[in-house]
This record gives C-alpha cells, sequence and structure tokens, in this order.
C-alpha cells in the first residue's frame, strides 16, 4: 500500500519538478520512482520482499522532503496564495459538519 501510494506521488511530483527548473528534485524523484516500482515488481504474488516499518518511514520522509522543495518555489508560494482562501470558502459554501461528536455530550 505505501509503495503504490507513494509510486504515484513520486510521478506527480516528478511531473511538477519537470514544470519549474529544478533538477536535484526531478532526479530524487526518479530515483524514489526507480526504487518504489521496483520493489513493487517483486512485491506481486507471489511476493519475495516485503516492506517493513523502516521502509514505510523512509518512504514518507523523502516525499515530505521532496513536496517541501516543491513549496519553496515561486509558482508554488504564488499557488498556495490562492488555493487556502479558496479551499477554506468551499469547505463553509458546502455545509461543513461535523463527523465526530464531543466526548462530553
Amino acid at each position: 500500500l505505501c509503495a503504490g501510494t507513494g509510486l504515484i506521488a513520486a510521478i506527480c511530483l516528478a511531473f511538477l519538478f519537470q514544470a519549474i527548473p529544478f533538477t536535484e528534485g526531478l532526479i530524487a524523484s526518479y530515483a524514489l520512482i526507480g526504487a518504489l516500482g521496483a520493489f513493487l515488481i517483486y512485491n506481486f504474488k507471489p511476493a519475495s520482499i516485503f516492506m517493513g516499518d523502516s521502509g514505510s518511514l523512509v518512504i514518507g520522509f523523502s516525499l515530505a522532503v521532496l513536496t517541501l522543495q516543491h513549496a519553496e518555489s515561486e509558482p508554488a508560494n504564488t499557488l498556495a496564495r490562492f488555493a487556502v482562501p479558496l479551499l477554506k470558502r468551499s469547505k463553509r459554501r458546502c455545509g461543513y459538519k461535523k463527523v465526530f461528536r464531543n466526548a462530553s455530550n
């Protein structure tokens, strides 16, 4: 589950890094794509290798670092300036209601 989701996220980050001239992030995301793709080949039934907690933590950390590196670029900051208020406004318009009740009720 972590490898498949991480592969999809790394492919999306590779597309984002191609849009801006940041070769270090592009190389790192290509390396992550290669590692996760190779893992998934050997993880299909019958699985010959398995991922533990340490592997999933490394994948999550790598994706978090790559996402933060992309967030430092100028186009991402411009998008974030407009995206966050729009998401908050859409949350109000869609009739947001709580899923869980308070423990005091």
